[in-house]
């Protein structure tokens, strides 16, 4: 029996953070459902440099079969870097669509959406737009372009065309879901799309220590809050770390661990700024990160909470509580702030205000006190945010869509 084959599109590299965790792990699990992929991706220079790095990923893919493209990403002049990678993309993707016949194109959010376009126009295979969030909004909400601009206007109409060609569109959140089949959004809508929510999900195996599914108790020491990340556009640091220094009222030996790759210059003029001191900051690798994690006391993380992140869940969450961390997170994020509360693994902030922290912080150290509650973190990945869960559902919606072109 032949294998039908998708051709996976990702602006995102396969050897960065994000690849390595949102989306190599979902194209092995379908890959293993017996679905072939393609797996087009933009590789960073610096990445593509760590050759052992990229030979061992090349081996890891063949085991499974599955054939990776990665061209190199542009990111300076940004809008011609990105109309570059964007004609690189549609080009080669029109290419290896034709020459293998795939029978599904999946495109992870806007950009690689419009390389799919390209790619389907000689193919006549299904379209899945992995739409994640609200790509246009983001960029004015995050202060990078302007909602009068031309480039606003233009990715507006590119996802409307895109909201129209897809057969099925993937959103991370209950509300983006809403969003999508209400208003203006629902006349884009292609009658036939069907929508479904897949969150962020998590390698529960790669948090997992001895007996991690059991009630076991925090590390023993001063407590630890760790935020993992970055801490770019719509990550509030400077609220964290006055979240940090006002907390530490109640807890004067508490100290602040931020794990992020590349904006250790940013991150040390805000902690200046903020008068902070106790804060770490460490380079953490995908592989070392859990062991980070799992010496922490709980995790943190604050985003601004405008239209856009009705669409977001962050990767974090779930690696937090997978690795039994408590959390603080603020609300007005997708549905997770209704996750943490109805689950009971954490504090959610309401407001950015002083006396709302000390508030959050006693319930939070009061909720520790239950020696139940690293385990009752794990479970609650396990139950909403494990991996195998996340794989099954993107089965069902390529399931459904091969079922039509069989």
């Amino acid at each position: 029996m032949i294998r039908p084959t998708s051709l996976y599109i990702s602006y995102d590299g396969l050897l960065e953070p994000l690849g390595q965790s949102q989306v190599l792990p979902y194209v092995e699990g379908l890959a293993d459902t017996g679905i072939a992929f393609i797996l087009l991706t933009f590789e960073k220079p610096a990445d593509l440099a760590r050759t052992v790095d990229v030979t061992r990923l090349r081996k890891r893919l063949a085991v499974r079969d599955i054939r990776w493209v990665p061209l190199r990403y542009h990111k300076t002049p940004s809008v011609p870097a990105t109309a570059w990678d964007i004609l690189c993309g549609a080009l080669a993707a029109a290419w290896l669509a034709w020459r293998v016949r795939v029978r599904v194109i999946h495109c992870r959010s806007y950009v690689p959406g419009l390389m799919g376009l390209v790619a389907r126009a000689v193919s006549r295979a299904r379209f899945i737009f992995d739409m994640r969030g609200f790509w246009p909004e983001e960029r004015v909400e995050g202060g990078l372009w302007r909602s009068d601009s031309r480039v606003f206007r233009l990715a507006k109409r590119v996802e409307r065309i895109l909201l129209r060609a897809a057969d099925a569109v993937i959103v991370l959140t209950e509300p983006a879901r809403r969003i999508l089949l209400g208003g203006t959004y629902r006349a884009a809508l292609s009658p036939r799309a069907r929508v479904a929510v897949i969150p962020c999900c998590v390698d529960l195996e790669r948090f997992a220590a001895p007996n991690a599914w059991e009630t076991n108790p925090p590390p023993p020491g001063p407590r630890t809050l760790v935020y993992a990340g970055s801490v770019s556009t719509w990550y509030m640091l400077p609220e964290m770390l006055d979240f940090y220094l006002t907390v530490r009222a109640r807890d004067p030996e508490l100290r602040f661990l931020i794990l992020n790759r590349g904006s250790h210059d940013v991150i040390a003029k805000a902690i200046v700024a903020a008068g902070a001191d106790g804060v770490s900051v460490v380079a953490s690798t995908p592989d070392e990160m859990p062991g980070h994690l799992g010496r922490a006391w709980a995790g943190i993380y604050f985003i601004k909470p405008v239209f856009s992140k009705q669409g977001a869940f962050p990767t974090k969450l779930g690696e937090y509580l997978a690795a039994g961390l408590p959390v603080v997170i603020n609300a007005g994020v997708g549905d997770t702030d209704e996750m943490v509360a109805a689950t009971r693994v954490g504090a959610v902030v309401e407001r950015f205000a002083r006396e709302e922290y000390l508030t959050k912080w006693d319930a939070l150290v009061a909720m520790a006190a239950d020696a139940g509650l690293r385990g009752r973190c794990r479970e609650t990945a396990r139950r909403t945010l494990a991996l195998g869960e996340g794989v099954a559902r993107y089965q069902e919606v390529y399931g459904s869509l091969l079922a039509e072109t069989s």
